[in-house]
């Protein structure tokens, strides 16, 4: 594998990268640029190539040998794929995949069964790319999913691959399965709907700059609110990089218009909430957002 990299830095003039991209406010996909979100790297920090990580999933399959060399034993192969913790297997998980009868974890594997056939999986992602990889041992087959997308397609493509593989009876449409799921399911707050809504402006019941202050959220720290050329501006103090302009949409509601296109972040909008007098006391921020989880942070302006 020498030409799998641990850093984005290491991409700095690599040849064939892909980009990764995020979605707009109407779920458009657009390209982003590579972060160097070092800090994770430990969790989502090996970048590579689908012929590449042919080669370490051969690995795997081989039980720590590849081309006649032994890498790691085959007891810890063994230890890898053996359940270490049960996850409950719902309901609802047993209409989806009526075949799967336990599912657990591993040591940096997702165990599971399907069609009468043990499943070796997991899945990874970088800011703007996903990623799946399934091993089923017994029958020699595996495959690694790479999109250059938040899109969570990798697990219907997955699962479209190994029925077909399987001759699985009466299979399902599994990409039209998984977009029924998502059309279904309701946003998780009112105030985070589709930007094509018509905003009501003029509707500022004070002025701008009783919006501005400092404010602060036991879980997270301050943010600010300031007023620069008639604009408001939010920063996430601790993270220097979170930070943009806002744009009244309705009553006490904002637009906020991140300064930095990251593909994690999405549609966003800041809700200020008055006091009995009517002065603002608190800030929230609304996003359908499943790495940044906004809603847990209850600021309080606090000067």
């Amino acid at each position: 594998m020498n030409q799998s990299y641990v850093s984005v830095g290491e991409l700095k003039d690599k040849p064939n990268q892909a980009s990764p991209h995020g979605f707009n406010a109407n779920q458009q996909p657009v390209p982003t640029t590579f972060t160097p979100w070092d800090a994770w790297n430990p969790a989502a920090g090996i970048f590579t190539s689908v012929s590449q990580h042919a080669q370490w999933i051969r690995l795997q399959l081989n039980r720590g040998t590849y081309k006649g060399k032994r890498i790691f034993s085959e007891a810890v192969s063994r230890d890898m794929w053996a359940p270490v913790q049960p996850i409950p297997i719902s309901k609802e998980a047993e209409v989806i995949s009526p075949s799967t009868h336990f599912s657990a974890t591993g040591l940096g594997w997702f165990l599971t069964d399907y069609q009468g056939r043990k499943i070796v999986a997991h899945g990874g992602g970088h800011e703007g790319m996903n990623s799946r990889v399934v091993l089923v041992p017994e029958e020699n087959l595996s495959m690694v999913i790479l999109t250059n997308s938040m899109s969570s397609i990798m697990t219907p493509l997955a699962n479209q691959t190994l029925d077909a593989f399987l001759k699985t009876p009466d299979s399902r449409d599994w990409s039209q399965f998984y977009l029924a799921a998502k059309n279904k399911a309701a946003p998780v707050n009112q105030n985070t709907k589709n930007k094509t809504e018509v905003p009501a402006k003029n509707q500022l019941p004070i002025s701008l700059a009783a919006y501005t202050g400092t404010y602060n959220s036991p879980l997270y720290g301050d943010a600010t609110v300031t007023l620069t050329n008639n604009k408001l501006q939010l920063q996430l103090v601790a993270a220097p990089t979170l930070n943009g302009s806002l744009s009244p949409w309705q009553t006490h509601i904002f637009d906020l218009d991140w300064k930095t296109d990251y593909a994690l972040l999405t549609p966003t909008r800041v809700r200020f909430l008055p006091g009995p007098d009517g002065s603002i006391t608190d800030m929230r921020l609304d996003a359908n957002n499943p790495d940044f989880i906004f809603a847990e942070l209850e600021f309080k302006k606090v000067k």
